[in-house]
């Protein structure tokens, strides 16, 4: 929808190289350690973390490359998650991959409802001192979007272990699923709208850690 016209092209251009270079920064995350990661089991799992978020933020900026490049690929090839499930499937041991695969999504969105919960995203952000209102402010923001994040990210999860009980690629979904599940469930505009809020406190709150965030570097 963004790269519909002239002006959407040129938005999603510079969405695409943002979203290189976010991948670029995770990649250096997990790679040159800048942030001290211990060489624990913690420490690594971390670090394998940030290097899966970076490989999935760079294949969104290649298809949205793509799309700013090209003609764009078959619109009705954009959700390919039914695809890769049913070649997960396929594969020896594949309905235990996809459940694992599943587990593993919920896990993250757990840890991020925890994250929310906790607060401890504020320990990174380098605040003046004296400024309370502005932490609130900013921890509020931060709880409500990661909350929101983490709600989004666990229906995806419980899909795709769905997919995997029932031996079926088409429960597996991502994000548009996610959202249309929500819609068509009980009190589901109320909720989508609380979703949709919470996504919009997300996008703050990433605008605010961009500016707040520290970042240490090795000497």
């Amino acid at each position: 929808m963004i790269g519909e016209d002239l002006f959407g092209q040129v938005t999603l251009a510079v969405t695409s190289m943002g979203l290189f270079g976010y991948a670029l920064w995770q990649g250096y995350r997990a790679v040159i350690n800048p942030e001290r990661y211990p060489r624990t089991l913690q420490g690594f799992a971390k670090r394998v973390g940030l290097f899966l978020s970076g490989s999935a933020y760079a294949s969104l900026a290649f298809f949205s490359t793509a799309l700013v490049l090209f003609d764009g690929p078959d619109r009705q090839n954009l959700n390919a998650e039914d695809d890769w499930t049913r070649w997960l499937l396929s594969l020896p041991l594949g309905q235990l991959l996809v459940g694992l695969g599943g587990l593993v999504v919920v896990a993250v969105a757990l840890n991020l409802c925890y994250v929310a919960y906790s607060g401890m995203f504020m320990k990174r952000l380098e605040l003046e001192d004296g400024h309370e209102t502005q932490r609130r402010i900013i921890t509020t923001i931060g709880r409500v979007g990661i909350a929101a994040r983490g709600l989004i990210i666990g229906i995806v999860g419980v899909f795709f272990v769905q997919a995997a009980w029932d031996f079926s690629p088409e429960k597996a979904g991502g994000l548009r699923e996610a959202l249309r599940a929500v819609e068509n469930g009980p009190y589901g505009q109320w909720l989508l709208s609380f979703m949709a809020a919470g996504l919009v406190a997300f996008g703050a709150y990433e605008l605010l850690r961009s500016r707040y965030r520290t970042i240490p570097v090795n000497k």
